[in-house]
């Protein structure tokens, strides 16, 4: 596919997604490849820790209140 075709059918489509429309502005010569690598670095970092600190809080609050601990396993065991 052609870059003038690309860029006319991610705008026909409504290029929803963020890496579509890095790609687009990076075909189109508004942003460097740099820049769509930094972005889409950050990105992965920001989902990974955001993750990684919802998981670790919930495991400090169930360390912190055994009530809800066991109320959680009672849960489980029905699964």
């Amino acid at each position: 596919m052609e870059q003038q075709d690309y860029i006319r059918s991610s705008h026909e489509v409504g290029a929803t997604s963020l890496l579509s429309r890095l790609v687009s502005a990076l075909i189109q010569g508004e942003i460097t490849e740099a820049e769509v690598v930094d972005n889409v670095v950050l990105l992965i970092f920001a989902a990974h820790d955001t993750t990684s600190f919802a998981i670790a809080m919930t495991f400090k609050m169930l360390a912190q209140h055994p009530d809800c601990h066991s109320l959680f396993l009672q849960g489980n065991l029905y699964v």
